[in-house]
């Protein structure tokens, strides 16, 4: 009998076409022997997935300076660390990007995006902050992301020219997954900043929107994924799904948020949480461009060495948000 191979996107073909490099991406996990993130301890998968997602990275010749830059914080006896890129080719007055990277809060560090920061700084010719906050670890918030991502945005509010600007760059936030999730927190908190990106951010605790049960068996990140991100979370901040800090969507007005760019990816089981919450921005008043990619899971917006077209074609968006500010 002729043994078949099933094809690890079933799930999503009969609704949609799935890309060629999504085929990759997890292809290229199976190769590795890269379990899903609910077959690891917590120890392990800090341990397995950021040379995983840095391999994915891949790098690239930057053309500019990079600082490695500590930001003082009441929070942190020895500051907050972060990357800065400058781009040679900035513009005058060129826009700042405070920029958070995803994980679930618990996984990952802000050098799973540095290629991808790189790339848009470069190509927009801004600065781009890559804040290293620090992950929940266990019960109780000694160590409180939120904290670190509100701290990290008003100092480079404050210190505009110490990272490159000058004093009439527009700042924004944004970033991925649950770097979204603390760029929408921030962006509630913090007056004066310009402009918001949030890709397929986790704004939505309850996990009630249809893309959670149409992508529960996909790969890449499945219901049991989430439900493990979400064990660890809920540990540290049992609050979660009440505390309009971590939830963004309970937060009874959104009007103090910039102008923002809601890219979501559409194989995404945490798709339709970007999508409510730009509708919630809109409902507020506040100017939103939404946009989909199709054709691709959740995590593919740092892995430009695997999704070399569609990377490219999410930054573009960023890209000319951001000359908008410049």
């Amino acid at each position: 009998m002729e043994n078949t191979v099933q094809d690890p996107w079933e799930v999503c073909l009969k609704s949609y076409k799935v890309h060629e490099e999504s085929y990759a991406f997890i292809n290229g996990l199976a190769a590795q022997s890269v379990q899903p993130f609910h077959k690891y301890t917590l120890e392990e998968a800090r341990e397995v997935f950021p040379a995983v997602f840095n391999a994915a990275a891949g790098e690239i010749e930057f053309d500019g300076e990079v600082e490695e830059l500590v930001i003082p914080s009441p929070y942190v006896t020895s500051g907050i660390l972060t990357s800065v890129y400058k781009a040679r080719n900035r513009a005058a007055n060129p826009a700042i990007l405070v920029y958070f990277h995803g994980g679930g809060l618990i996984i990952l560090d802000r050098k799973s995006v540095e290629t991808a920061l790189k790339t848009i700084a470069r190509d927009a010719g801004c600065i781009v902050v890559n804040v290293e906050y620090r992950l929940l670890n266990g019960p109780g918030k000694d160590y409180d992301p939120f904290n670190d991502a509100v701290t990290a945005t008003e100092w480079v509010l404050a210190n505009k020219k110490r990272v490159g600007g000058s004093p009439s760059s527009k700042v924004g936030v944004g970033g991925d997954s649950s770097g979204g999730q603390l760029s929408a927190c921030v962006t509630n908190e913090i007056k004066g900043l310009a402009f918001q990106i949030l890709v397929y951010p986790h704004v939505d605790m309850s996990l009630g929107q249809p893309s959670i049960t149409e992508f529960a068996n996909a790969p890449g990140l499945s219901r049991l994924d989430i439900d493990w991100f979400v064990k660890w979370m809920s540990k540290a901040l049992p609050d979660y799904l009440t505390d309009p800090r971590v939830n963004p969507m309970v937060r009874s007005s959104t009007k103090q948020s910039p102008p923002t760019l809601v890219l979501v990816a559409q194989l995404d089981i945490i798709r339709d949480s970007g999508l409510v919450y730009a509708e919630k921005l809109k409902a507020d008043g506040v100017k939103v461009k939404t946009v989909v990619i199709e054709g691709v899971p959740h995590g593919f917006f740092g892995l430009c060495a695997v999704f070399k077209t569609k990377c490219q074609e999410a930054y573009g968006h960023v890209v000319q948000l951001i000359k908008e500010f410049q």
